[in-house]
């Protein structure tokens, strides 16, 4: 799980897509049920990458290289954000 966690604006974050294969979710259903449940996440816990961030986590890691021409950047989780979705999956079971 080491190689999933990163460093993004000072904060240690998993990647929606690495987040959603830990699950053994498709990453659009697990964004999607963030959306339904989006007033339990601040957004210090998930926060969507900027432009920048895109391109270098593109440049660093190469199984992002199909974001490359992607028009919308992943969303990323703190630790709090990834326990208050592991709370809504838990109860959706």
């Amino acid at each position: 799980m080491n190689n999933e966690i990163l460093n993004i604006r000072g904060i240690k974050v998993i990647v929606d897509r690495d987040l959603a294969a830990l699950c053994q979710v498709e990453t659009k259903a697990l964004n999607q049920t963030v959306k339904r449940h989006i007033e339990l996440f601040s957004e210090i816990d998930r926060f969507q990458l900027n432009d920048e961030e895109m391109q270098e986590l593109v440049t660093s890691y190469d199984r992002f290289k199909n974001l490359k021409h992607s028009t919308n950047p992943p969303f990323v989780f703190t630790k709090k954000g990834i326990s208050v979705l592991s709370k809504i999956l838990k109860k959706k079971h």
